[in-house]
């Protein structure tokens, strides 16, 4: 009996630690110091690839019309670009073929996002947006 309680425990410790490093997230993904920041999407399995995907973010005053804030579609069916930011903290959002996503926290959960968010804020409008803290050099 004491060998299967042993097996069982050893057995559940294993289990616990596989299931701890999916559900969070390393220090070093949300960690993010200036400079040139990767911003990149990838859409979640059996998700259709977008046309195009822009930022709103509090850094560009929440307007993606300006190219520099699209992402650039890549051969792998994701979207990325590298922007220069200062130290600060910072509020964005994805813009999919001209459509807002209201609810960040839902969307990264279901879809490869880069910077990881630290967390998600209220946007007032029964939606939220994705949260980053940049840190000086």
């Amino acid at each position: 009996m004491i060998k299967i309680s042993c097996l069982f425990i050893i057995f559940i410790m294993g289990i616990s630690d596989i299931f701890a490093g999916v559900s969070e997230k390393t220090r070093s993904e949300t960690d993010i110091y200036e400079g040139e920041i990767l911003f990149y999407y990838m859409p979640g399995e059996g998700k259709k690839i977008p046309e195009k995907v822009s930022i709103g973010a509090s850094f560009n005053g929440w307007n993606p019309s300006d190219e520099k804030y699209s992402l650039i579609k890549q051969t792998d069916g994701s979207f990325s670009r590298f922007l220069s930011l200062e130290a600060g903290m910072y509020g964005f959002t994805l813009i999919i073929d001209g459509k807002w996503i209201y609810n960040m926290k839902n969307y990264t959960l279901r879809n490869e996002i880069k910077p990881y968010p630290i967390q998600y804020k209220d946007d007032g409008f029964g939606g939220n947006f994705a949260l980053i803290k940049i840190k000086k050099k």
